[in-house]
């Protein structure tokens, strides 16, 4: 939990505390339940890996700075860093991170709810849950961070795919979702600002 530059370690103990707390209880029950195989690191986040799920493609869920990742194969690396960089679904986990940090728990919680409704029950406004502008914002984060040193296994996924926008990736969908959540607006502020003031 102290891994990390100063300012992703005190955001952890502060303003994403509530998500911190909840990923690592997650973390020690699907460690507990037989459910990980491979522990490791990047940039802050802490990344715990099932292998040989009964999962078609690989999933994968992002509470604080824990990513819980399930893949249907075997994972094999000599080098944490370069095996992020060239996967797609670990990048897009880490982009989740990114929103965290950027917005804080109690504004993720609701990004939290809206993507657990569409991924667990279909409840949104898109095709599919891929399509939502929190996904797609968690993509356009993680591009933003490292296309430019991202392996082309991932660049290939993140750019030839309609699901990986670019950085400035805004939809009306997004008030659509929102309009039913009482702090929606709240988000769509935070959203907003850090379009206009980061980078």
């Amino acid at each position: 939990m102290l891994k990390g530059d100063f300012k992703q370690i005190v955001s952890r103990f502060t303003w994403e505390l509530p998500h911190t707390i909840v990923g690592y209880f997650h973390g020690h029950l699907q460690n507990n339940l037989g459910n990980v195989d491979k522990v490791d690191y990047f940039d802050g986040a802490t990344f715990l890996m099932n292998e040989n799920a009964n999962v078609i493609n690989g999933d994968g869920i992002s509470i604080g700075n824990f990513i819980y990742i399930r893949e249907s194969d075997e994972i094999t690396y000599t080098d944490f860093r370069d095996y992020v960089l060239n996967n797609g679904l670990y990048l897009h986990e880490y982009g989740h991170y990114l929103q965290l940090q950027s917005w804080g728990s109690w504004a993720r919680l609701t990004g939290d709810l809206l993507s657990l409704g569409s991924a667990g029950f279909g409840w949104r406004s898109t095709p599919n849950h891929r399509d939502m502008w929190i996904e797609r914002d968690a993509n356009a984060r993680a591009w933003a961070k490292y296309g430019h040193v991202m392996g082309d296994d991932a660049h290939a996924m993140f750019t030839g795919n309609g699901h990986y926008a670019d950085r400035r990736y805004y939809d009306g969908r997004f008030l659509r979702n929102f309009l039913s959540y009482g702090n929606g607006w709240w988000v769509f502020y935070l959203y907003l600002y850090d379009l206009t003031f980061s980078n």
